[in-house]
């Protein structure tokens, strides 16, 4: 006899760029990375007490990090030197603002604005090119306009926000992004972990094929790990059609069987088409826990919404 799917769990929603990440009751949000238009932003509390110390501690322990690794690679010549700058730029952005330059380690140059918000200190960091031997020029107007799209918090955000953990960007025109964030159920005493992640990337080319468990069973299977298929199906997730597998990996190792759950659902994505980006979602757990992590997914697959629909809901409601 099946047993009848549980009711839904309660949610709270975080932030993953254009999107809302459901994170069900027991479950602790871990955290978000993203970029958008190559660009990295970062939210420093303010913590209590001095401000300002707090502010240029922030900055000065990145400028310290640049310089040691300025003054070393001396030696090497400039294309590995790179370039180092240091500026006040409070009068362009309004605030307290302190703006560095300094190589990064994939060969290209870190431009680095800290601002001194009201509301929390705002790093807009952007990875980009570096003619060897010039110095820093024209650093701040791709940042300035990018800044001039930043709101802190969520309060009467737009459809077309990027939400960040503590502020927004509207009206900008993306041209890439990428975002990754998580949530976890700790293990306690009579509870196994339970690990839920997702990205979401826009495309610029098209998607690959995908895989077909077949060809992955037997990969598997030439190194000794047998594949047992829970769910293969089609799934629509916020309105987007894609492709949800639920599937127990198990490995005999040394006289014992180590089997582990996952569950993930990937989105029919389109090249250049923000509307249809790539998102993969993903459960993870021992395979004793088969059941609950089920019932944590379904309420994530039923749950997950994009800023848009998110917003539209919230207007229906008033």
């Amino acid at each position: 006899m099946n047993t009848p799917p549980s009711p839904p769990l309660p949610v709270s929603y975080h932030p993953a760029g254009r999107y809302l990440l459901p994170v069900p009751q027991g479950m602790k949000y871990a955290g978000m990375y993203h970029t958008i238009n190559y660009i990295h932003v970062e939210e420093t509390p303010w913590e209590r007490g001095d401000r300002a110390g707090q502010f240029q501690e922030l900055w000065s322990e990145v400028l310290e990090t640049a310089t040691d690794k300025y003054n070393r690679r001396a030696s090497l010549g400039p294309s590995s030197q790179g370039g180092l700058a240091h500026e006040d730029v409070s009068k362009l952005f309004g605030h307290e603002a302190v703006l560095l330059c300094y190589a990064n380690d994939q060969g290209g140059h870190n431009i680095d604005v800290f601002i001194a918000l009201p509301e929390h200190i705002l790093r807009i960091t952007e990875d980009c090119g570096y003619d060897v031997g010039e110095e820093c020029t024209d650093m701040t107007d791709y940042i300035l306009d990018f800044y001039r799209h930043y709101r802190p918090n969520w309060e009467n955000c737009s459809p077309d926000s990027f939400l960040t953990p503590r502020g927004r960007l509207e009206g900008l025109e993306i041209v890439d992004e990428y975002v990754s964030a998580s949530s976890y159920r700790p293990a306690a005493e009579e509870q196994l972990e339970i690990v839920l992640s997702m990205s979401e990337s826009y495309l610029t080319r098209p998607p690959g094929e995908r895989l077909s468990i077949s060809v992955f069973r037997k990969a598997l299977k030439a190194h000794g790990i047998e594949l047992e298929v829970v769910r293969s199906r089609q799934r629509t997730v916020a309105s987007i059609p894609g492709r949800e597998t639920a599937f127990i990996m198990s490995e005999n190792k040394n006289g014992k069987v180590d089997a582990q759950f996952s569950a993930e659902w990937a989105s029919e994505s389109e090249a250049n088409n923000l509307d249809r980006p790539r998102i993969h979602i993903e459960i993870n757990c021992d395979a004793s826990a088969e059941n609950e992590a089920l019932h944590l997914w379904d309420t994530v697959m039923d749950s997950f919404t994009s800023v848009r629909n998110w917003h539209e809901s919230k207007m229906k409601r008033r």
